[in-house]
Protein backbone atom coordinates (compact mmCIF):
# COMPACT_ATOMS: atom_id res chain seq x y z
CA UNK A 1 0.00 0.00 0.00
CA UNK A 2 1.36 3.39 -1.00
CA UNK A 3 1.05 6.25 1.45
CA UNK A 4 0.09 9.70 0.19
CA UNK A 5 -0.74 8.59 -3.38
CA UNK A 6 -4.20 8.28 -4.82
CA UNK A 7 -5.20 5.29 -6.90
CA UNK A 8 -6.32 6.14 -10.43
CA UNK A 9 -9.63 4.87 -11.73
CA UNK A 10 -9.63 2.84 -14.92
CA UNK A 11 -11.13 5.62 -17.06
CA UNK A 12 -11.72 8.97 -15.49
CA UNK A 13 -12.95 10.66 -18.68
CA UNK A 14 -16.22 10.05 -20.45
CA UNK A 15 -15.88 9.48 -24.22
CA UNK A 16 -17.88 11.74 -26.53
CA UNK A 17 -20.77 10.20 -28.43
CA UNK A 18 -20.18 9.62 -32.14
CA UNK A 19 -23.01 11.93 -33.20
CA UNK A 20 -21.44 14.90 -31.45
CA UNK A 21 -21.81 18.25 -33.23
CA UNK A 22 -18.36 19.43 -32.20
CA UNK A 23 -15.67 18.81 -34.83
CA UNK A 24 -18.01 18.22 -37.77
CA UNK A 25 -18.17 20.31 -40.92
CA UNK A 26 -21.41 21.87 -42.02
CA UNK A 27 -22.28 20.71 -45.54
CA UNK A 28 -25.06 22.46 -47.47
CA UNK A 29 -28.02 20.19 -48.15
CA UNK A 30 -28.01 20.75 -51.93
CA UNK A 31 -24.27 20.06 -52.35
CA UNK A 32 -23.30 16.61 -53.54
CA UNK A 33 -19.99 14.99 -52.63
CA UNK A 34 -17.26 15.99 -55.10
CA UNK A 35 -19.26 18.75 -56.75
CA UNK A 36 -17.16 21.63 -55.47
CA UNK A 37 -16.13 24.63 -57.53
CA UNK A 38 -13.86 23.91 -60.51
CA UNK A 39 -10.12 24.26 -59.88
CA UNK A 40 -8.69 27.71 -60.50
CA UNK A 41 -6.31 28.01 -63.44
CA UNK A 42 -2.98 29.68 -62.63
CA UNK A 43 -2.42 33.11 -64.15
CA UNK A 44 1.31 32.57 -64.70
CA UNK A 45 2.70 31.55 -68.07
CA UNK A 46 4.89 28.46 -68.39
CA UNK A 47 8.63 28.91 -67.88
CA UNK A 48 10.42 30.46 -70.85
CA UNK A 49 13.45 28.97 -72.59
CA UNK A 50 16.94 30.02 -71.58
CA UNK A 51 18.12 33.17 -73.30
CA UNK A 52 21.43 33.38 -75.19
CA UNK A 53 22.83 35.59 -72.39
CA UNK A 54 22.06 32.89 -69.81
CA UNK A 55 23.72 30.24 -71.99
CA UNK A 56 26.82 32.41 -72.46
CA UNK A 57 27.09 33.01 -68.70
CA UNK A 58 26.73 29.28 -68.02
CA UNK A 59 29.49 28.44 -70.53
CA UNK A 60 31.81 31.12 -69.14
CA UNK A 61 31.13 29.94 -65.60
CA UNK A 62 31.90 26.35 -66.59
CA UNK A 63 35.17 27.39 -68.25
CA UNK A 64 36.16 29.39 -65.17
CA UNK A 65 35.34 26.49 -62.88
CA UNK A 66 37.34 24.03 -64.96
CA UNK A 67 40.29 26.45 -65.11
CA UNK A 68 40.54 26.68 -61.33
CA UNK A 69 39.61 23.02 -60.73
CA UNK A 70 42.18 21.78 -63.24
CA UNK A 71 44.80 20.69 -60.64
CA UNK A 72 42.24 18.37 -59.06
CA UNK A 73 40.05 17.35 -61.98
CA UNK A 74 42.77 16.62 -64.55
CA UNK A 75 44.60 13.89 -62.55
CA UNK A 76 41.29 12.24 -61.65
CA UNK A 77 40.16 12.35 -65.28
CA UNK A 78 43.46 10.89 -66.50
CA UNK A 79 43.33 8.14 -63.88
CA UNK A 80 39.83 7.21 -65.02
CA UNK A 81 40.94 7.15 -68.65
CA UNK A 82 43.91 4.92 -67.84
CA UNK A 83 41.61 2.28 -66.40
CA UNK A 84 42.47 -0.42 -63.88
CA UNK A 85 45.94 -1.90 -64.03
CA UNK A 86 46.21 -5.58 -64.81
CA UNK A 87 48.08 -7.71 -62.31
CA UNK A 88 51.21 -9.17 -63.66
Amino acid sequence: MLLGMKHLNALSTVPEPLDSVAGTLAVPVGAAAGSGPPPVQPDTAPAAKATPVQLALAVLGGVGFLYFARPVVLPVFLACMAGPKSPG
